[in-house]
């Protein structure tokens, strides 16, 4: 898992998957490999006490990890899907809330 701490306190982790199954749909940066990639939120500031699953990265992601940036910005890198698929990132201008489309940085 990749773990991240927004900058108002609320911890990221981003986890689970090998690159999506057929029936998560068609992946068109990468094969399918089996589970999906998952982005949890802790429901408090500094509390891993209870979480809440957000439905806003791509779920044929795996090997996922975090950078945040000094303005806060959170990137998402990933490869998307199973083995030789492309790496790609996600970013957040908002906390985590929303993420971009994945953009493919390595083929």
């Amino acid at each position: 898992p990749a773990l991240l701490i927004d900058d108002e306190g609320y911890i990221h982790i981003a986890f689970g998957g090998h690159g999506g199954m057929r029936k998560h749909g068609e992946n068109l940066l990468g094969n399918h490999g089996y589970g999906k990639n998952l982005h949890a939120v802790s429901k408090k500031p500094l509390d891993i006490s209870s979480w809440t699953t957000l439905d806003n990265i791509s779920l044929f992601g795996t090997y996922s990890q975090f950078i945040k940036m000094d303005n806060g910005d959170m990137y998402l890198f990933y490869r998307h899907g199973a083995h030789r698929s492309d790496w790609v990132y996600q970013k957040s201008t908002d906390n985590g809330v929303t993420f971009e489309a994945p953009v493919s940085f390595l083929k």
